[in-house]
């Protein structure tokens, strides 16, 4: 072949040097998220939540971290996080991350008159965790251990969801500590063009408990003022593709997920059942943009329809390709790749 003359100049630039990862650790995109109303009750207690997502990696992946943010529509509560994972050993994973969430229970009747009051919980977590894998050709197994601080803060709404000036919890706020372990098996596998995991089984399960800082000893177990609770949470999902018409393969899968919590503070709306990952968010009125991922999903119910302190769902779907069109409008930031079912 032809030969290639460099110069001396270009040859300066192309000189060997250390690698500098935050010369390519930069947010390479955005895009807007949309997260369901929090509801209690068959009632949306707070949000929907609108805002915007990124994340970054450097060049040969070994920092990434990940950030979203979103303002409640209605009262300005603010619902994100922000985490960082660093793989500079390969095995194992360091991980740390902060997290505001909200959540809501009721209603609930107080006062001789038997007033219905909704609760409104906000909570700050601070954790860090430490993954190690095992991959193999057709499996991948990863156990994760994480420890955490939690600030619980909880305040009463009334029946029209305006603050509560006559009615106080004994202990609003609550400092607890969280740990979690737990394991992870898939062998399941995706292709190119792949619409879902095709072929294999995914597992998932995983132990927490959480106790109170400084809490009195005659306070321990007392419902009401002990937020301490202890779960197990387990997940499993099998997939088996075939082909029919599309550019990809058609994939049954199926899923159950089941938990099971003890202690004082697992009260009545600890786990939310219903709904389904993908939420309409209000927007477009569409699920375009994921939604918040559901542990207990119910296809054609709302969000936090059914909850308890012992949950399970179970689910059967048949994942099919209608239109592969894969096309932009100009220079636009709008881009429609592949629509399935």
């Amino acid at each position: 072949g032809a030969g290639v003359r460099i110069s001396a100049e270009q040859l300066d630039t192309l000189r060997v040097g250390p690698y500098r990862s935050i010369r390519t650790l930069v947010p390479r995109y955005w895009e807007p998220l949309a997260l369901p109303a929090v509801r209690s009750g068959g009632r949306d207690v707070m949000g929907p939540f609108v805002g915007a997502a990124t994340g970054m990696s450097d060049a040969v992946g070994r920092h990434t971290v990940a950030a979203g943010v979103a303002a409640s529509l209605d009262g300005g509560e603010i619902d994100g996080g922000l985490s960082y994972l660093w793989s500079g050993w390969g095995n194992p994973l360091v991980s740390a991350s902060v997290s505001q969430d909200w959540d809501a229970g009721g209603p609930f009747s107080v006062g001789d008159e038997g007033r219905t009051v909704f609760l409104r919980e906000r909570e700050r977590r601070a954790s860090l965790g430490l993954t190690v894998l095992r991959a193999r050709y057709r499996t991948n197994v990863s156990i994760t251990g994480s420890a955490g601080i939690l600030e619980e803060s909880r305040s009463l709404l009334d029946a029209d969801l305006d603050p509560v000036r006559d009615v106080r919890l004994a202990r609003p706020r609550s400092r607890l500590g969280d740990l979690r372990l737990s394991l992870s098996l898939s062998t399941a596998r995706s292709h190119g063009l792949s619409i879902s995991p095709e072929r294999g089984v995914q597992l998932f399960v995983q132990g927490r408990s959480r106790s109170e800082f400084s809490l009195a000893d005659s306070l321990a177990g007392v419902v009401g003022r002990d937020r301490g609770v202890d779960e197990l949470l387990g997940r499993a999902r099998a997939y088996l593709s075939f082909g029919l018409w599309g550019q990809s393969d058609h994939v049954i899968a199926l899923g159950a997920s089941g938990g099971w919590a003890r202690g004082p503070g697992a009260d009545a709306f600890w786990y939310d059942v219903g709904g389904a990952s993908g939420q309409v968010e209000p927007i477009t009125g569409l699920g375009l943009f994921g939604g918040r991922g559901l542990f207990f999903p119910v296809r054609g119910y709302e969000d936090g329809d059914r909850s308890g302190s012992r949950a399970w769902s179970a689910s059967a779907e048949w994942r099919f390709p209608l239109l592969w069109s894969h096309r932009g409008w100009g220079l636009l930031p709008i881009h429609l790749d592949r629509l399935h079912g």
